[in-house]
């Protein structure tokens, strides 16, 4: 899955990282064709690091095929389609991140719920030992 979901985005920004130029571009069957050149250890960690698997993107194989460096491109960009695919492309981008925001966001409500609920012990506990003392102080 990685086609609408912001991959060449992504994968443009992994390869400004390792120093890679190229290109990334859509293909029918919901596969992408990716163009990379630069040092051979750039190119392991960029393949690396492209393999992403975390909703919605899922890379489940890259092919590799080596050719001759060209040297024919300056920058790493995205081949786009027409204006209305690139359209498509960036509000399925901005779903792709709001998707992963809603996950972080659940994570950390479930954290807060579960530390609210150790306050509430801690409090339960805390009124039990000042009633206790009382009681003991009384008697």
């Amino acid at each position: 899955m990685v086609q609408r979901v912001g991959y060449p985005h992504i994968v443009q920004n992994i390869a400004r990282k390792y120093n890679i130029t190229g290109c990334i571009e859509n293909l029918e069957g919901y596969d992408v064709h990716i163009i990379a050149e630069g040092s051979l250890s750039d190119l392991d960690e960029f393949i690396k690091a492209i393999r992403i698997v975390e909703y919605p993107i899922h890379v489940e194989e890259i092919s590799i095929v080596k050719e001759e460096y060209s040297g024919e491109f300056s920058y790493f960009k995205v081949i786009r389609g027409s204006p209305e695919e690139e359209l498509a492309e960036r509000f399925d981008t901005a779903i792709a991140i709001f998707s992963r925001m809603e996950k972080k966001q659940d994570i950390a409500l479930e954290k807060h719920d579960k530390s609210i609920t150790l306050q509430e012990e801690t409090l339960a506990l805390q009124c039990q030992v000042r009633t206790e003392s009382f009681v003991n102080y009384i008697v």
